[in-house]
């Protein structure tokens, strides 16, 4: 016999002893007999729970767990097929804005595909596209599912909840940390970030002031934006992903807080900090102030970026970042082929 299990997630928030509880009644049973499969979100699994029903039948027998792989080339070329847009052309954009992170997610897969029907291509910025995503898959999309878990676990608005995954990132990325750990603070190691790090404090977000707790945490992990780095342990799905958000969360500190934050002094100069290159990047496209910071201590760091969103933001507001940033792409790119 084979019994399924779906949404044991929804479960758990009616019932936190479920797990247990199955295991109970299964170790009354003939196990040899029983096959189970269960599905539940990753941030919502107690994995030590699990380990126990799993010891349930002979090591040679057990299965495991296993996270859902993302979409293969041609499962996105699928999907643009059953959604009335030619396949060839989808996925030269979708390498073209360098997006492939988002194409082998479905809820991002879904989003780059109504943009691409509505709009004939993606018109805006790689960074755009990458804002856009994280802002939805910090929205529930199910709407039944998110009525279902608010009675028991309290409702979070998707701005909120978004809010909270920038500061996990920017925590993570300052702190130098690998992955956030929800498991027992004895059980931690010095590469985690801990749930009592990231909680606490007030942020504002659309002029509304909320504390930072336990729940909401949980609730920013429940996102599609984390996946699984071992028990209890998680972390951004895609790189791009805790560097976009954490430059979301700086993006309001001054010039002088990010120089001590991203920037280290060797012999008396200021060097942009390696791991943190990325985030200086995505920083420089919504601020020209540290985008001439970068031009003037380590302008290098600016081919990270997208370059188009930077000069069609200086054309706007910034001409000085402008023709700063543009003179040194052309003197790079002399430099590097010095026959043009």
């Amino acid at each position: 016999m084979t019994l399924v299990i779906d949404g044991v997630d929804e479960g758990l928030a009616k019932v936190p002893e479920f797990v247990d509880a199955l295991t109970l009644w299964l170790a009354r049973e003939p196990v040899s007999r029983i096959r189970v499969v269960m599905m539940c979100r990753l941030a919502e699994w107690d994995g030590t729970a699990g380990d126990r029903l799993m010891e349930l039948w002979p090591e040679s027998e057990r299965g495991g767990v296993f996270e859902l792989c993302p979409l293969r080339e041609e499962d996105a070329r699928l999907a643009a097929v059953e959604s009335g847009i030619d396949p060839d052309s989808f996925i030269a954009a979708v390498r073209k804005h360098t997006v492939d992170g988002l194409a082998a997610r479905p809820l991002t897969l879904r989003m780059l595909i109504d943009e691409f029907r509505r709009k004939g291509g993606f018109p805006e910025s790689h960074r755009a596209l990458f804002l856009r995503a994280t802002e939805r898959m910090a929205s529930e999309i199910d709407p039944e599912r998110a009525r279902r878990v608010a009675k028991h676990r309290g409702e979070h608005p998707p701005e909120v909840v978004h809010r909270v995954t920038c500061r996990i990132a920017a925590l993570l990325m300052t702190c130098g940390r690998s992955a956030v750990f929800v498991g027992a603070v004895e059980d931690g190691k010095s590469s985690d970030l801990l749930i009592g790090n990231i909680t606490g404090g007030i942020e504002v977000v659309n002029g509304r002031r909320f504390e930072v707790t336990p729940e909401l945490t949980r609730a920013a992990l429940d996102t599609p934006l984390f996946t699984s780095r071992g028990a209890y342990r998680f972390g951004f799905d895609h790189p791009t992903f805790a560097e976009c958000l954490a430059a979301a969360y700086l993006k309001s500190l001054t010039v002088i807080q990010l120089r001590k934050l991203l920037f280290v002094s060797i012999d008396g100069r200021e060097y942009a900090i390696p791991q943190l290159a990325e985030v200086s990047a995505w920083l420089a496209i919504s601020s020209s102030d540290w985008s001439d910071c970068l031009i003037a201590s380590e302008p290098e760091v600016l081919l990270r970026t997208d370059q188009g969103s930077l000069t069609h933001g200086c054309n706007r507001t910034h001409p000085r970042t402008c023709r700063s940033a543009a003179g040194f792409y052309r003197s790079t790119v002399v430099a590097v082929l010095p026959h043009v």
